[in-house]
Parts: C-alpha cells; sequence; structure tokens
C-alpha cells in the first residue's frame, strides 16, 4: 500500500521512482506464480485506488514492470481509505487464497490528514477480523511514530520500520524481506510418493545363421575308355571263277558330343526405392 499524497515528490521529484524501485525489489525477494506468491497494489492520497490484484500477475518480471508504470497522484493522505480498500477489494475478492498468509506493507512520509479518525479503526478491522499482517514503513522524520504503531501489527518493533529519507530504504531492505518470511515461511512442495518400480529383465539368446553361398564345381570332362574291338574275321568267299584273295575291312568309328556344365552366376537385382512426392518427415519435441 504506498502513500501517492503531493509530499512525496514535494522535495525531490524523483522520489516516488525511488518507492517503486523499493517496491520491486522487495517483490523480487519472493517467487510470484500461481501457486506461491500473489501480489497486489493499493495507491492512497486523496482518495484511494487498486492499482492491480492479487490475480493479475503469476511471474515476478510481470510484476515489476506494472510496478514501474504506477503514475504518482498527489493531494493528501488518506491512509484510513486505502486500508479499507485493501480489506474490502484486495484481500477478500480475486487471487486471496483461504490457505495462504496475508501480508501487507504500508509505506507513507508523512501523517493522515484525511479522515485521520477512521485510521486505527480500519487497521483494527484488517488486522483482527480478516488476520492480515501488517508492516508499516515510515520515510523521514515527518513521519507519526504512534500512528505507525496503530496500524502495525504486534508487536511493533518488529512491524515496523523507519528509513531517515529516500535513498536510505536500501538499507532496510534485507531486514524487511527476513521478517516478512518469518511470517510467511517459503512453501515447500512434498512430492507424492512414486509407486513402487517393477524393473523386468529379459534375455534374449543371439541366434547366428551362417548362409552359405552356393558353390559350383566344374568336373573336366574324361571321355570314356576305347574299346578295341577285334577285327571281324572274314572267311574269303571263293569268287567263281576269279581271285581268291583278302577284302578289305570296314571300320565304324562312335564319338559322343559331351559340352562340359556351365556355372551361370546369380546376380541379385537391387532396386533403388524413390520418395512419393509429398512424403514429408516431422521432428517431435519431447520434455515439465
Amino acid at each position: 500500500m504506498l502513500d501517492s499524497s503531493g509530499s512525496i515528490t514535494w522535495q525531490d521529484p524523483l522520489n516516488w521512482e525511488r518507492i517503486l524501485a523499493f517496491v520491486a525489489e522487495i517483490v523480487s525477494q519472493f517467487p510470484v506464480t500461481r501457486d506461491l506468491t500473489h501480489v497486489g497494489v493499493v495507491t492512497f492520497s486523496t482518495l484511494a485506488s487498486v492499482e492491480f490484484r492479487l490475480d493479475r500477475h503469476e511471474s515476478n518480471a510481470d510484476v515489476n514492470r506494472t510496478i514501474y508504470g504506477i503514475k504518482h497522484r498527489g493531494g493528501e493522505t488518506n491512509i484510513a481509505e486505502g486500508l479499507r480498500l485493501m480489506r474490502t477489494e484486495v484481500f477478500t475478492r480475486r487471487g486471496d487464497r483461504d490457505d495462504a498468509k496475508d501480508i501487507a506493507i504500508v509505506i507513507t512520509d508523512g501523517v493522515a490528514n484525511e479522515d485521520a479518525d477512521r485510521v486505527e479503526a480500519e487497521a483494527r478491522r484488517a488486522k483482527e477480523d480478516q488476520g492480515i499482517e501488517i508492516f508499516t514503513i515510515g520515510i523521514t522524520n515527518r513521519v507519526d511514530e504512534y500512528e505507525l504503531d496503530l496500524i502495525a501489527s504486534e508487536p511493533y518493533s518488529r512491524h515496523k520500520f523507519l528509513s531517515p529519507d529516500f535513498n536510505a530504504l536500501q538499507n532496510i531492505l534485507a531486514e524487511v524481506k527476513r521478517r516478512a518470511c518469518e511470517v510467511s515461511p517459503p512453501i515447500i512442495s512434498t512430492p507424492s510418493p512414486s509407486p513402487p518400480t517393477t524393473t523386468t529383465t529379459t534375455t534374449t539368446q543371439r541366434t547366428t545363421t551362417t548362409t552359405m553361398r552356393p558353390t559350383t564345381t566344374t568336373t573336366p570332362y574324361r571321355p570314356p575308355p576305347t574299346r578295341t574291338r577285334p577285327p571281324p574275321v572274314t572267311t574269303p568267299r571263293p569268287r567263281p571263277g576269279g581271285f581268291q584273295g583278302k577284302r578289305p575291312v570296314s571300320w565304324a568309328l562312335e564319338s559322343r558330343l559331351c559340352s562340359p556344365a556351365v556355372s551361370l552366376p546369380l546376380w541379385a537385382l537391387i532396386g533403388r526405392s524413390r520418395l512419393r512426392p509429398g512424403f514429408s518427415t516431422m521432428t517431435t519435441d519431447c520434455t515439465r
């Protein structure tokens, strides 16, 4: 809850930027996600306004980007209206969770001068009726420490911070974070027990297949043995009234045609596969 009254920039226009940078530093100390830290901002001057609610952002970068875009309004200091709006519009509506601790940090540089008589009552309703833990940060010596005690949760010594000027805000940053963490300890996610894992071992015997390449053996041709026939005995017949001599013998030769065996090699036809038009490959990205 930020004081956006005119006194913030009265002495130095850059003081508003210093407040926003300080708030962004506080937010960066906590993980902003859907399940962990939610952040909302209320500003107050003569009136109060909800800058953004608890359910608007789910990352630190988005929260800080919006914080740096908050405009300074100027006007009076109506702390009571800021407390009422925080109580009724932020911690009871979108983004508020029953199982999360509600923490408010009120930053001001002065004293309430609008509806000042309502400050104590509004702070009491926020703390007692809704259980909101309130820290107060007073900047410069113009603040009313008693008023800061009325707003802050007890014990006041652990919920109230003082900074002499806007440039010294960084000096209390670590202590603000530490005390806020004491109120709301970090959420530790406990993983659910995983079911027992069954490991199945399969033993596969390696089978070796040996393919014998066909072998063709060529046996050289051997001609069959030649049988020798005895010459026929020709008994000369007496030629009547003629010459009684030997007749010439006529031989018949038998030959075989035998072609040697031919080994024809076996050729494997290897065809080229062609991709059909329109075929494409898809790469799948595999990951929480």
